[in-house]
């Protein structure tokens, strides 16, 4: 009978078979600064585990609607998310209502209003309409003399405006919340381009609050963890030294 034995040779050490963990220069130094400041740690767990137990509560609640209704901010968001993919005429008549509202207060002469009002026709109608006048006429009685108060009239009729698309944007969202499942359901008579509008803004808004509730809770927990440590660590040397 004969026996073959394995030419490769056993190995010990850090590196064989039956080794030890390698200690590294790099990790003595790590973990060096662990013994020497063992609240940071405590607090950068802290941290970790409260940013996650945000995030954990942040996903559980709802940053959209209160008691059963829209936000304000909601009902912007998913609206201009939607102009995007709207058709042009409302693409153009919303940009034209906002680039209104926004430069009107840097107008200083009746000549820049004429000028403003001509570049944004659809803008103009939403001032003049009411009065029962064309957008010419109406801008033909504009004079210095009556500018600031033209200019409040125009900004007025903007926000109204704007608004006003604003609050639609906020029925329809209604309209698609579907209560007792606490989701958005997509009705038959709603165009694609809205639902889906409500619902990337769902998501947007959502993502950017379980952030927060992540970061105010990781900052809570962290620092409650570091000076938790402090105190018991303060106790212990003053036990220690009676």
């Amino acid at each position: 009978m004969s026996y073959s034995y394995s030419t490769v040779p056993m190995s010990y050490g850090p590196n064989g078979q039956f080794g030890y963990d390698v200690v590294t220069e790099e990790n003595q130094q790590v973990s060096n600064e662990r013994k020497k400041h063992p609240s940071l740690v405590a607090g950068g767990v802290g941290a970790v585990v409260g940013a996650g137990a945000g995030a954990i509560i942040g996903s559980k609640r709802n940053p959209y609607m209160k008691n059963g209704v829209p936000t304000d901010k909601f009902a912007k968001l998913s609206y201009d998310r939607f102009v995007k993919s709207a058709p042009e005429d409302v693409k153009k008549s919303y940009g034209q209502y906002n680039e209104v509202f926004n430069r009107i207060d840097k107008v200083k002469t009746a000549d820049e209003l004429r000028t403003l009002m001509n570049n944004n026709p659809e803008a103009s109608k939403v001032v003049s309409e009411p009065m029962h006048k064309t957008s010419s006429e109406f801008l033909s009685l504009v004079n210095d003399t009556n500018l600031a108060s033209n200019k409040s009239v125009i900004k007025d009729s903007m926000k109204t405006a704007i608004n006003s698309r604003h609050a639609d944007m906020k029925n329809q969202i209604q309209d698609c919340w579907n209560a007792e499942q606490k989701k958005f359901i997509k009705p038959a008579t709603m165009d694609d381009n809205v639902f889906n509008a409500i619902q990337k803004t769902t998501k947007r808004i959502k993502a950017g609050f379980i952030a927060k509730w992540a970061a105010i809770s990781a900052a809570v927990l962290g620092v409650a963890a570091f000076i938790t440590h402090k105190i018991i660590k303060h106790k212990k040397e003053a036990a220690q030294q009676t």
